[in-house]
């Protein structure tokens, strides 16, 4: 498989790359459509991914390396941001929650080869610390980081706080509350109606509270 052929593939689904997505039903549909553009099998495809992925992830931390494919991945940009995890500690609560959803990304995706043998899906499935080096297939090319997802709306929201500067980002908030809406459309008629209506609630605090701050700091300007 062709490195770039694997990349223009992926790009066409946002949700094989998008950190905060946990929409698992596409991305295993995606990888299946990913795989079939390549005449190839997923297990495979998901290891080319990963280790192009990782390798990009090394060459952007480290200035004095080159990386050959670096414009064919510029538009990981934004994702990477907040994958990065950006001051938080290698053994902090939230590096460690950070793994965790990134081992259960992996092991979600390690199902969707029914013919990955079982020593295959043991060795996706292991989640190594984001330093940890890999040693795994075409290391001249490759690095070493994986993809990772999160499990509520909750940890969605903590993980964007670690990057606020990806907040500012219209395209990854409008791409967000895209995914939310997917999400809710799939629940019952009643839980819908009150999601709306505390979303509304939330808004019309906010907006409230942000004039009265915004009142506030005129007076003391007075």
């Amino acid at each position: 498989m062709d490195s770039r052929d694997i990349i223009a593939s992926v790009k066409k689904y946002p949700v094989l790359y998008d950190l905060c997505s946990q929409r698992t039903l596409a991305r295993r549909d995606a990888w299946k459509e990913v795989a079939a553009e390549l005449n190839a099998d997923v297990a495979s495809v998901q290891r080319k991914w990963k280790n192009l992925r990782d390798s990009y992830v090394k060459y952007l931390s480290n200035a004095s390396m080159a990386f050959r494919l670096d414009a064919e991945m510029k538009f990981l940009n934004p994702y990477l941001q907040i994958a990065k995890l950006p001051n938080v500690s290698a053994n902090s609560n939230k590096s460690r929650n950070f793994r965790n959803r990134r081992k259960q990304v992996e092991e979600a995706d390690s199902d969707d080869d029914e013919n990955t043998s079982l020593k295959s899906r043991k060795r996706k499935v292991k989640t190594p610390n984001y330093n940890e080096s890999d040693s795994g297939s075409e290391s001249s090319e490759f690095g070493n980081e994986s993809d990772s997802s999160t499990n509520t709306i909750g940890d969605d929201v903590d993980h964007l706080k670690l990057n606020q500067s990806v907040i500012m980002n219209s395209a990854i908030v409008d791409e967000k509350f895209v995914d939310f809406a997917n999400r809710v459309k799939k629940l019952s008629q009643n839980n819908i109606l009150t999601i709306l209506s505390q979303i509304s609630q939330i808004i019309v605090e906010k907006e409230e509270s942000t004039r009265g701050h915004s009142k506030d700091i005129k007076i003391k300007l007075k």
